[in-house]
């Protein structure tokens, strides 16, 4: 027969605790996530290419050690959830965590809670701008290949009759006037 934990015995205390450094570490990783696409979109908008690619591989970097953090926050939410009486030991939301843990870590975990929604916007605002960027840099390599190629492949032009010409190359200034 299994027991079911609660909030005042030990070993979840224990749990709970663990659970709050991995979060910690978490919003750690998170932030140094952060800078790092801050500076991609500023290499990005400065166009230094030898400068991104580090910042690159500096993020795949940081995306690992998050997937670390991330395996062991699942980890640690399935053994509370078991220990709350959850049969399978199921991922458990924050907000449903912080109803079972009492005072002693309810504002704590609030906090966390908070730190994690904020670096989330952030990252959220950060990633748009970054796409956004990125279309322009292959936007205006197209253009560039076009103008050098004489040629612009997504071009239609259209005969006298007002026929498509698919495959007639336009010279890009053509297209543009």
């Amino acid at each position: 027969m299994e027991v079911t934990l609660t909030a005042s015995d030990l070993e979840f205390k224990n749990l709970i605790e663990q659970l709050i450094d991995v979060l910690k570490l978490h919003i750690k990783h998170h932030r140094g996530l952060l800078e790092i696409m801050d500076r991609k979109k500023k290499a990005m908008i400065s166009m230094k290419r030898e400068e991104l690619e580090k910042i690159l591989d500096l993020e795949r970097e940081v995306i690992g050690a998050v997937g670390v953090v991330e395996e062991e926050r699942i980890h640690l939410t399935a053994a509370i959830s078991k220990a709350l009486g959850s049969p399978k030991g199921g991922a458990m939301r924050l907000a449903e965590l912080i109803q079972h843990v009492g005072e002693d870590y309810r504002e704590e975990l609030l906090d966390l809670r908070e730190e994690m929604r904020d670096i989330a916007d952030a990252m959220d605002c950060l990633n748009q701008i970054n796409r956004t960027l990125a279309m322009h840099s292959l936007d205006h390599l197209h253009l560039y290949i076009a103008m050098l190629s004489g040629v612009d492949p997504e071009a239609k032009t259209y005969g006298k009759e007002g026929a498509l010409k698919e495959n007639k190359p336009s010279f890009l200034m053509d297209r543009r006037i």
